[in-house]
């Protein structure tokens, strides 16, 4: 199956279409990372631990916004650091990896809980629906509004 295939079957297919876009980027990056943990040496292991955290940490985070340096505070690191090791070890920046559990959740309450953008944002800490729309455009390429969701989707995990 091609990922393209299901922006024209049906009117849930571009849901279906971003479920599988991110299934492919959640696998990628496991193997990526895998590849950089076991055979980089220029990681250190405590760089690896602070951004492990800062992912738990970003993955609790729902309701309310937290700035990086929130995160960096946490981890009683600077907020510099966090950028430099965050961007080493995942190969992308923190606000992108933050954009992209944003939109993630977004697309889950959409999905799961039969939710407006406007109201999904709001629970992930955008208040500001051109906002979520924007940035949900920007990280997944396509538009909220052809992502219309019926109700009668199951409600399987399309998100890793």
């Amino acid at each position: 199956e091609t990922i393209s295939q299901y922006v024209t079957e049906s009117p849930e297919a571009p849901m279906l279409a971003v479920s599988c876009w991110y299934r492919l980027c959640a696998a990628l990056t496991e193997i990526v990372h895998t590849h950089l943990c076991q055979y980089h040496a220029f990681l250190q292991p405590s760089e690896q631990m602070y951004v492990k955290k800062a992912m738990q940490y970003i993955g609790g985070i729902n309701k309310s916004q937290r700035s990086i340096q929130d995160i960096a505070n946490h981890l009683n690191i600077s907020e510099g650091y966090l950028h430099r090791i965050f961007k080493k070890t995942m190969n992308c920046t923190i606000s992108e990896y933050i954009n992209r559990q944003r939109i993630s959740a977004i697309v889950e309450l959409v999905k799961n809980k039969n939710l407006t953008l406007r109201e999904a944002a709001y629970n992930v800490g955008i208040e500001d629906q051109s906002y979520a729309s924007r940035l949900f455009r920007k990280v997944t390429g396509i538009s909220f509004r052809i992502c219309s969701v019926p109700s009668h989707i199951s409600n399987t995990n399309i998100l890793p």
